[in-house]
């Protein structure tokens, strides 16, 4: 899809984030959505829109919560696959920072 549509990732994401800040579903959810994503870019993408839409909100705490709550392995779920994605994408940890999401970090 994200071939298709580019902004496709985030706009799923931010919608899934939303639900998930509003209590309608949890960020366990959005783990399994992104785990079945082989490339890294639009997982990323995803997922990163998908934890600012809680952050918005409910801010910091909550999102941690929700991440925790979902046990989300942040480390796996962003890291890229060589056999799909470029060499130099950023570490999970600093793909996080860059989001404006280092509270993940």
């Amino acid at each position: 899809m994200a071939l298709d549509i580019p902004t496709a990732p985030r706009l799923l994401g931010r919608l899934v984030g939303a639900a998930a800040g509003g209590n309608l579903l949890g960020l366990d959810f959005a783990g399994s959505v992104a785990a079945a994503v082989e490339s890294a870019e639009p997982r990323r993408a995803f997922l990163a829109a998908a934890f600012k839409g809680v952050q918005e909100a409910g801010g910091d705490e909550r999102l941690q919560q929700l991440v925790g709550e979902g046990k989300l392995d942040l480390p796996k779920l962003l890291a890229a696959d060589p056999e799909f994605d470029p060499a130099d994408l950023p570490a999970p940890a600093d793909f996080l920072r860059q989001q404006g999401l280092a509270v993940l970090a």
